[in-house]
């Protein structure tokens, strides 16, 4: 009998901590339930926004340590030579049109010196041609003509019989 009596005394004493009647009871699992869920999201969300902070940091090293590492601009290419000679024709270059018998000009219609954003100067870049079986380029720097006269003027004394420089200007 010493148990019940022990019972309804902590009956009492819980009755001070919350009301007798079930709809505060009710109300106050309810209340504690929902802050349960949200203290679950919140933890959730924080747990994301670390770990792509995290993955953000990683993708920013990443990028500075390669941005350091692979210059692109450490090769000086006014040295560069092109003492080879390849004929594309050799390799089974056809035109696109098979009504043609055949064909005399292989152009490269689009090219740069360093007369504006290219890496390569006016007489280079004649050689470049040349080297790889081109007879005719249209040299077209951004904004000048400088780079294609003077490439035009290269081939006319170094390979008059070889290649057609076309000079021209980009608009930009």
């Amino acid at each position: 009998m010493g148990t019940v009596d022990s019972l309804k005394s902590e009956t009492r004493s819980s009755s001070v901590l919350l009301p007798e009647n079930s709809n505060s009871r009710q109300s106050f699992s309810r209340k504690s339930r929902i802050l349960h869920s949200a203290k679950i999201y919140c933890l959730s969300v924080g747990k994301r926004f670390i770990l792509y902070v995290v993955v953000a940091a990683c993708f920013i090293l990443a990028f500075i340590s390669l941005n350091s590492k692979l210059s692109f601009e450490t090769y000086d290419y006014s040295k560069a030579e092109f003492n080879w000679k390849y004929d594309p024709r050799s390799k089974g270059l056809v035109p696109y049109d098979n009504k043609l018998d055949d064909y005399n000009i292989l152009l490269d219609a689009h090219s740069h010196t360093t007369s504006s954003d290219g890496r390569l100067s006016p007489k280079q870049l004649v050689d470049l041609a040349i080297s790889n079986g081109y007879n005719a380029i249209i040299v077209s720097d951004h904004n000048t003509i400088s780079g294609g006269l003077k490439a035009e003027k290269y081939a006319k004394e170094a390979h008059p019989n070889d290649i057609i420089v076309i000079p021209a200007m980009e608009y930009s």
